[in-house]
């Protein structure tokens, strides 16, 4: 997250790893996706025109919120990507007004993945490193789907603060709306094609 939105637009992306105390593995891991300095420029656009005061990032790469699922889902890194970060500090109308004005490249086939994790709250998890899920996060599929599923209405999207559930969501270093600028991009409903649960 940043002060500002911000836009990578650099051809050749590296791939971060931006998390600590984890295996070895993780970072020998490489994701290297062409960028995409023509599409970025055409987000970079759209959100100032929707008051956003969106910035090009010419030097950052990937991390871990995009190249983590981008290489289960497109293990070859063949396709063009970039990353956008989100502002620190704002909530999900502000998320969901993003959402709406990343819409257009929808109808050119750019794919907009939100990621961030539904339940991914480590602060908690390390606390006594239970090998069972807590109750909130084995609920938290369900109230997650229900709302991803539902047609895109800004009345419900200040759910997540109020319940149990949305607490197992990330708190500073991830969004737990991201996903809901996701779904505002598309008005209509959505099907959840998986859901897992997870700790804490």
């Amino acid at each position: 997250m940043t002060d500002l939105p911000r836009v990578t637009t650099i051809a050749r992306p590296e791939t971060i790893h931006d998390f600590y105390g984890f295996p070895q593995s993780l970072y020998d891991v490489r994701y290297p996706a062409p960028g995409a300095p023509e599409l970025a420029e055409t987000v970079i656009g759209l959100l100032n025109k929707n008051d956003f005061q969106a910035r090009a990032d010419k030097t950052r790469g990937f991390d871990h919120g995009a190249w983590s699922p981008l290489m289960l889902m497109f293990a070859a890194a063949d396709i063009p990507t970039i990353q956008l970060s989100l502002k620190l500090g704002q909530g999900p109308h502000h998320h969901f007004a993003l959402g709406r004005a990343l819409a257009p490249p929808r109808e050119q086939g750019v794919l907009i993945l939100a990621s961030g994790g539904a339940v991914h709250n480590l602060a908690v998890w390390q606390k006594d490193r239970t090998p069972f899920p807590r109750r909130r996060a084995a609920s938290n599929p369900g109230w997650s789907t229900k709302s991803k599923e539902t047609t895109a209405k800004p009345c419900s999207i200040s759910e997540p603060t109020r319940t149990r559930p949305g607490r197992t969501q990330p708190t500073n270093t991830c969004s737990p709306y991201s996903w809901r600028w996701a779904r505002a991009a598309k008005a209509k409903p959505t099907t959840a094609l998986s859901s897992t649960t997870a700790w804490p």
